[in-house]
């Protein structure tokens, strides 16, 4: 029998953005040194400083007659795709014979339909303000049966979302994984960045003295498949790739650790997953977003992760002069952008340098023309807000990845908190006097400014952390990854941005308020406020949120990339974001907040005095929980672990899904009880759900449901350890 290669390997991709609307119009671009840097047009300006920004130009083209029931993201997206698709020689009705994910990583959300919808009296439009509603009708348009997942963490999601993609390739979940990321610029982010004082006027100069970033937009995909299915297939094999890294900074929300530590910490992961070495390495395309910030501190993280004498050898340069930091797209486009020049024998230039600033000299920067090489291996950085790192390392090469370490993952403590109630897993529960606030429960936790979400996530995680009986010394911090889940951020920060912006103007939006803007703005500040520096994503997934969290924490736990893990959801439900939810199959929200927190821990970790509440078996998503074949097929491998369920525990947000999913559950498990949770809130649904699981008898297995609005089904299994 011929060994099965499960390298995760490109197989095509796919670009929309300010310099052209493929991979061969980019091309062409950065060799004639090309920027898409210009007036903005779409958007009103008016009291700002700058006013230049990489949009793409041909949105109405793009749009066609269905601009009005997609947000422009959606629309990127889609071209993007398309063209990585007939770069891998698929077609939509190919996709439908075999196992496909879409993994898509965004960080504005659909603000552009969301403002015009509040702007224009449209309601409906509004609905397509949660991220997670750009992946639905990306999946829906390509019809996408397989695991669907919305990565939010800000400038990585796109690079988390190739990342959980060759995850999915390597463990066989599927075949093919259509992996990247989109965004369109709107005003909110626009007069965000100015109010902060980090735009350019100008084409960004990343390491050069002239400091700021230009802002972007578009799409960045590409097709990854197994090597062996892409061999089957007979289609050309582009790149491989190798390995990924993630960490967290924990240390300011919006500047990056000063000596780069975070992204020293990512790259060192990477390579360790990685089989080949740092000296290997004949490219380094960074995040570089040209702000005093960023440059210099990723120069000095890179170099401290790959040695002094490589960093100062091996080529860097920064794509974002080219096309602007298109944010949640921005890891896929500039891994793209490295390939097509690496395709054609060059490495991209970064634009516009003049005088290298001092903390960036003494490196081998790559300024304004192209430098031809033909390259093998390379890697490709990026961070984010809160301080999020991603590593990729990529080959033209054969060569196979690693294997992993599979280790097993415990909870060690939980809690869901509500403004009324705080529910302990190794504790009975409190009933609270008043509504929750956290200065008065952990006042050492509360800075000012804090957003309800934040507070309720840092409130969740403390009860979860004291209910693990244990105390956590700082070195074990260290080795914590944070996992936060949430479908549309702070929406209180969101109320008052859209007040400022139609009452006031873009210009007098505020820099204090700005940074909680971006979904995983808790993410950073969890990160910050207990010192967890390990690896982290950001999930948004209408409903099964926290599930997809935990897969996420549950994947890298076994792997051995983090000791402990805490998987946090949290929300806060006003005005606004009851008006995004408006048009949904659900019944009216509870007004109030909501945190779910779950700490983990691998096998390795565990110490006699420990008691821990359960052990993960499995982790499962199931993207179409209407379909009856492809949904018992799924839930029966459930089967497969050798253990009897005999409690399921379901949360189901849209009423329409709950009969034929229960004919399902009663198909797959005849044997067990099914208890149905009737949820509050939306990213949380899933809290009293968990905490019921958590209850069970000692080596009893439960399973753990939800489904979301758009009926995709998320589930985990659990086995009690209770003493």
């Amino acid at each position: 029998m011929i060994e099965q290669d499960k390298s995760a390997v490109v197989t095509g991709y796919g670009v929309l953005c300010s310099i052209g609307e493929s991979t061969s119009s980019l091309h062409q671009a950065m060799v004639a040194g090309l920027s898409g840097v210009g007036d903005i047009e779409r958007f009103s300006t008016d009291g700002l400083v700058n006013r230049k920004g990489a949009l793409v130009k041909q949105v109405e083209n793009i749009s066609g007659n269905h601009f009005e029931h997609q947000d422009l993201a959606t629309h990127f997206a889609i071209q993007a795709i398309e063209e990585a698709l007939e770069q891998a020689h698929l077609t939509c009705e190919q996709l439908m014979n075999v196992r496909v994910a879409l993994c898509l990583g965004n960080a504005n959300c659909g603000q552009y339909s969301f403002l015009n919808g509040i702007r224009n009296h449209q309601p409906e439009r509004c609905q397509f303000f949660p991220p997670h509603h750009i992946t639905e009708s990306v999946r829906s348009h390509f019809n996408i049966l397989g695991p669907t997942i919305t990565f939010t963490s800000a400038c990585t999601a796109s690079s988390s979302a190739i990342a959980h993609g060759k995850r999915l390739i390597e463990s066989d979940e599927v075949d093919i994984v259509i992996a990247g990321g989109t965004d369109a610029l709107a005003e909110l982010v626009y007069g965000g960045f100015h109010s902060v004082q980090s735009l350019s006027n100008d084409v960004c100069s990343p390491y050069d003295d002239k400091t700021g970033l230009s802002l972007g937009e578009g799409a960045g995909f590409i097709v990854l498949e197994s090597a062996t299915h892409a061999h089957n297939r007979h289609v050309d094999i582009k790149y491989r790739i190798l390995a990924t890294g993630s960490s967290l900074d924990g240390f300011h929300a919006t500047a990056p650790n000063p000596e780069g530590a975070g992204v020293t910490r990512s790259f060192k992961q990477a390579l360790k997953y990685s089989a080949i070495t740092a000296e290997q390495l004949e490219y380094i395309n960074s995040h570089g977003t040209g702000t005093p910030a960023n440059d210099g501190s990723e120069l000095n993280g890179i170099s401290n992760a790959i040695g002094q004498e490589l960093a100062q050898r091996v080529p860097i340069s920064s794509s974002k002069s080219y096309f602007g930091h298109t944010l949640g797209a921005a890891g896929a486009i500039e891994f793209i952008s490295s390939a097509v020049a690496i395709d054609n024998g060059f490495l991209p230039a970064t634009l516009n340098g003049e005088n290298i600033r001092p903390d960036c000299q003494g490196y081998n920067l790559i300024i304004n023309d192209v430098k031809q090489q033909n390259t093998a291996h390379f890697a490709v950085t990026n961070s984010a807000f809160g301080g999020h790192n991603t590593t990729l390392i990529v080959s033209k090469n054969n060569v196979q990845s690693l294997p992993v370490p599979t280790h097993r993952v415990f909870i060690l403590g939980s809690a869901y908190l509500s403004d009324t109630t705080v529910l302990q897993s190794q504790s009975s529960e409190i009933t609270l006097p008043s509504p929750f606030v956290l200065k008065d429960h952990f006042p050492k936790l509360f800075q000012r400014r804090m957003t309800t979400v934040s507070q309720f996530a840092l409130g969740a995680t403390a009860y979860a952390l004291q209910d693990c009986n244990r105390t956590f010394t700082e070195s074990e911090f260290d080795s914590f990854g944070a996992y936060f889940a949430c479908s549309l951020g702070s929406a209180d920060v969101l109320d008052k941005n859209v007040n400022t912006l139609f009452t006031q103007g873009i210009s007098e939006l505020k820099s204090t308020v700005f940074p909680n803007t971006v979904v995983n703005a808790t993410l950073g500040q969890l990160a910050i406020t207990f010192g967890f520096k390990g690896s982290a994503t950001c999930i948004s997934d209408l409903g099964n949120d926290h599930l997809q969290a935990l897969n996420l924490a549950y994947a890298h736990l076994r792997e051995g990339r983090q000791a402990y893990g805490v998987v946090c959801s949290a929300e806060d439900i006003n005005t606004i974001s009851k008006t995004a939810f408006e048009t949904a199959p659900i019944e009216p929200l509870n007004q109030g907040a909501y945190s779910c927190s779950l700490v983990l821990a691998n096998e390795t970790q565990l110490t006699p005095n420990d008691n821990p509440i359960a052990e993960v078996i499995k982790c499962l998503n199931i993207t179409d929980s209407q379909n009856d074949v492809h949904c018992l097929t799924q839930l029966n491998t459930l089967q497969t672990q050798g253990v009897t369920i005999e409690d399921i525990y379901l949360t189901v947000l849209d009423d329409s899904h709950i009969p034929p999913l229960l004919t399902y559950l009663d198909k797959a498990f005849p044997q067990a009880r099914i208890t149905q949770n009737k949820p509050a809130s939306v990213t949380c649904a899933i809290g009293p759900s968990i905490h019921q699981a958590l209850q069970m008898n000692k080596s009893q297995y439960a399973l753990v449901v939800s489904v979301n609005l758009t009926g995709a089904l998320s589930a985990c299994i659990l086995k009690s350890l209770k003493k």
